[in-house]
């Protein structure tokens, strides 16, 4: 029999018994639904990553012109508009290659007139003629400013702060002192100083 053709008392009680049955299955659907919804709230997502090409070096992700993968939010929110990275794409790749390319032809260019001038700087001595005491102890100094001057006149600019001498030279001999250039590594220069 049908649903309809059943009477009214049997109507009510199968009607009971489907939404009993109903209810018992919704809610077992439903809280597998909500143990999904609570999965998912604590679960974190995994995110691809994307291509980002660093302008600037940045110590936690590397150096200028790196291409490195972060998250779409952090590139979005943080490094694109404090202009820490671009994008990578075609056209910022090849970009950053020509400079890359620039930069190492510049670099080897200064290595080399580096290298020019420490030779110049090892075979440079620059000597002094002071009057002294019996004891040979000079009767003023040798300043740093004496040996820039005395550099000058030979040829060589130096930056002031790129001699390093503790302090002035006040007795005859021959002193190593070191100059300091950009790529770090000190060059020495002999300072002799003789009685006159």
């Amino acid at each position: 029999l049908s649903f309809s053709e059943r009477r009214p008392t049997e109507r009510k009680m199968s009607l009971a018994l489907f939404k009993n049955s109903a209810s018992r299955w919704i809610g077992q659907v439903s809280n597998a639904v909500n143990l999904n919804v609570i999965a998912k709230r604590w679960v974190r997502p995994q995110y691809t990553k994307i291509d980002a090409i660093l302008i600037k070096d940045y110590p936690s992700l590397g150096f200028r012109g790196d291409q490195v993968a972060v998250k779409p939010g952090y590139i979005r929110n943080f490094l694109y508009p404090q202009k820490i990275a671009v994008y990578a794409t075609e056209e910022n790749k090849a970009k950053f290659l020509r400079e890359k390319t620039k930069e190492e032809l510049s670099r080897i260019e200064n290595e080399i007139k580096l290298a020019a001038i420490r030779k110049r700087l090892a075979k440079l001595t620059i000597s002094f003629k002071r009057h002294c005491t019996e004891g040979d102890k000079l009767y003023g100094s040798v300043t740093l400013q004496n040996i820039l001057d005395n550099m000058r006149k030979n040829g060589m600019e130096v930056a002031e702060n790129a001699i390093q001498l503790p302090e002035p030279i006040k007795t005859l001999g021959e002193f190593p002192i070191d100059v300091r250039r950009p790529t770090g590594d000190p060059a020495q220069i002999k300072v002799s100083v003789v009685r006159r």
